[in-house]
C-alpha cells in the first residue's frame, strides 16, 4: 500500500478514536477530559512510533532510505500531542470559568 495513503488513513482514523474516547470516558466512567488530554499525550506517540516503523519497514523494502517514514510518525505523534493538549487546556480553561462565575454569584447574593 501506498505509504502516503497508510499516513492519511492513520491520522484520520487517530483524530476519530482520540477524539471519541474522551467523550465516552466522560459519560461512562466521569473521568475528566483533562485526564483524557493526559491519555492521549502518552498514547499518541506510541501510536506513531508503531505507524513509522511499519512505514520505515515499508520504505526499506522499496529500496528507499526511510527519511519519509520518519517524518510521518512524527507528524502523527505531533498532531496527537496538539489534541490532548487541546483537551488539557480547554478543561482548564473550562474550571476557570466555573470558578469565576461562582465567586461572582457568591458576591452578589452576600
Amino acid at each position: 500500500m501506498n505509504s502516503g495513503a497508510v499516513f492519511g488513513i492513520v491520522l484520520t482514523l487517530s483524530l476519530f478514536v482520540f477524539n471519541y474516547f474522551p467523550y465516552t470516558l466522560k459519560e461512562k466512567f466521569r473521568l475528566p477530559y483533562w485526564v483524557s488530554g493526559i491519555l492521549i499525550c502518552f498514547l499518541g506517540p506510541l501510536l506513531a512510533m508503531g505507524v513509522g516503523s511499519y512505514l520505515l519497514d515499508e520504505a526499506h523494502r522499496e529500496g528507499s532510505d526511510g527519511f519519509g517514514a520518519g517524518i510521518a510518525g512524527a507528524i502523527i505523534a505531533i498532531v496527537l500531542i496538539a489534541n490532548g493538549a487541546l483537551y488539557i487546556i480547554g478543561s482548564v480553561v473550562s474550571a476557570i470559568e466555573q470558578y469565576v462565575t461562582r465567586r461572582k454569584k457568591e458576591k452578589t447574593h452576600n
